[in-house]
């Protein structure tokens, strides 16, 4: 499994965690970037249009991600007669193309779950936004305004009640004695309040709350090829592609992808969830035809630049000194 991307074993927060009298490892998750938040470079952001409305769905990458770029130019081919040489016209050229492909790991996950759900470590954004959630939730909407399916209708704690109800009664006896010992096998949890109203205890509901999001995140990548089955003429989304400076929010469409994992790497023995997924999507950049003038193309952001442009934009910059791309570049969000 790769390293996450921002992990830093130097031996520098290595001696400042050992003079403030701290673990290295804490001290690197207070002052690194992760890659896993949505706010990082690090992600494929799915713009669903519905008219004027649109709905945004973050896949972030947990791990590093390998990236394959190719372009091809559409060349017109002469052959003048008597000459050992060929003639071309520019004919334009076809879409940039990118090989993505990256892991969602369940036990990286797990880790970097408890690592963002500790205060400390939360943004008073990401606060926010999980009170939102939590009032949303109870009154059956999500954010987006849709109404919520049940609870079991979906999700992994379906299916830890199925797997509990289909052992033999000697099993549910074993099932029973291991949920006092270990907490990842508590059905119910042990405050009155989860008994109650029958919920999970706090680290399975977690274990259950990462397995959800995993889902979501797959369920996100095979929405990439379908449209809006109700409504055919809003079509597929729009796949930004960020990673890095290299990759700075690039749109895209999604010609292909596929999902598999690896076997050796195990199940979730109640969901038979892999722990290792691995998905592979060929994405095509897709841009609006320029509507503007290069000088008014700086100081935009995000949709604002998702016009075509060529070398035009590289010779504003005629020594290289700013990194200045053809990509639209990003509001390093959540949302763009």
């Amino acid at each position: 499994m790769a390293r996450p991307q921002g992990t830093n074993t130097g031996v520098g927060n290595t001696v400042l965690g050992s003079f403030m009298g701290m673990m290295n490892r804490p001290l690197d998750r207070k002052i690194t970037p992760l890659l896993g938040k949505e706010d990082w470079i690090g992600k494929l952001v799915l713009h669903y249009y519905e008219a004027d409305k649109l709905i945004i769905r973050t896949v972030p990458f947990y791990e590093n991600a390998n990236i394959q770029e190719s372009q091809s130019s559409r060349l017109a081919t002469y052959s003048p007669l008597g000459r050992a040489v060929n003639n071309f016209s520019y004919m334009g050229a076809n879409s940039r193309e990118f090989k993505v492909r990256f892991n969602i790991t369940l036990p990286h996950l797990y880790q970097a779950e408890t690592t963002d759900a500790s205060k400390s470590t939360l943004t008073k954004k990401e606060k926010k936004e999980l009170v939102k959630n939590y009032k949303n939730a109870k009154k059956g909407s999500s954010s987006n305004g849709v109404t919520l399916y049940a609870p079991n209708d979906f999700g992994a704690n379906r299916y830890d009640e199925h797997y509990y109800e289909t052992l033999d009664e000697m099993s549910k006896k074993l099932y029973k004695w291991a949920q006092r010992h270990t907490p990842m096998y508590d059905r119910r949890g042990s405050k009155k309040e989860n008994i109650k109203e029958g919920k999970p205890g706090f680290a399975n509901r977690e274990r259950q709350k990462v397995i959800n999001k995993i889902v979501s995140f797959v369920a996100s990548i095979r929405s990439s090829t379908l449209n809006n089955a109700e409504n055919p003429t809003y079509g597929t989304p729009i796949v930004k592609l960020s990673y890095g400076i290299l990759y700075d929010n690039v749109p895209c469409v999604c010609d292909s992808y596929s999902v598999g994992y690896d076997p050796v790497g195990g199940f979730d023995v109640r969901t038979m969830l892999p722990r290792i997924i691995t998905i592979t999507m060929s994405l095509k950049e897709v841009r609006n035809f320029a509507k503007t003038k290069v000088e008014d193309w700086y100081g935009k952001r995000g949709d604002q630049r998702d016009s075509l442009r060529g070398w035009e934009i590289i010779i504003t910059d005629p020594d290289g000194v700013y990194g200045v791309t053809t990509d639209p570049g990003g509001l390093f969000g959540g949302n763009t």
